[in-house]
């Protein structure tokens, strides 16, 4: 597995980088900041429901980009995009186990099938991207091609993202609507 990586989905619009070892957050943090034009950014975190700076979404200082991680063993992955093109992002990762249903989720999906480790982590990138985490019942997201949608809300983009081997990457994107405004996650 390469110690770093980047690329790009979307166009353009969103980048995503990984990284593993001891700083493997700092690594992708410094990366997806210097990749959206804005090194040196403070990122922190801020819980809306408890007002908490140890979790939830990720907000830089100048509020021009959004950004997700995932963390899965000892690598860090990140997507950024640029606030006027995306509400909010959400990334996830996990290591990959095959194709087979995820059973230890079945409680969640029930009477439906659980989804399998790449359905999981599209759901995952989709709350995240949302904002409201696993607030969500995740076997109330539906799927329609690259389109997720939750009741009640728009549309959010999915994909799966190339990703180190023995990993499986999914990023899910917001695009910018008048009424929102930028958010982010961290798991």
């Amino acid at each position: 597995m390469p110690a770093s990586h980047a690329a790009t989905a979307w166009s353009g619009l969103v980048h995503i980088a990984w990284a593993s070892g001891t700083d493997a957050r700092r690594t992708v943090l410094d990366r997806l900041l210097r990749d959206a034009g804005s090194p040196g950014e403070t990122v922190t975190h801020e819980c809306p429901r408890c007002g908490s700076a140890d979790h939830g979404p990720l907000r830089t200082s100048s509020g021009t980009t959004v950004l997700s991680l995932s963390h899965a063993g000892d690598l860090t992955a990140g997507a950024i995009a640029r606030a006027d093109a995306a509400a909010s992002v959400g990334i996830d990762m996990e290591a990959d186990r095959g194709a087979a249903p995820l059973t230890e989720l079945a409680a969640l999906f029930a009477p439906r099938e659980p989804p399998t480790l790449r359905e999981w982590t599209m759901i995952e990138a989709v709350v995240k991207a949302d904002g409201r985490g696993l607030r969500i019942a995740p076997a109330d997201i539906r799927f329609e091609g690259s389109l997720a949608r939750i009741a009640g809300r728009a549309p959010i983009e999915v994909a799966e993202i190339e990703a180190p081997s023995g990993y499986v990457i999914s990023v899910a994107i917001d695009p910018v609507r008048p009424s929102r405004r930028g958010r982010g996650s961290d798991r």
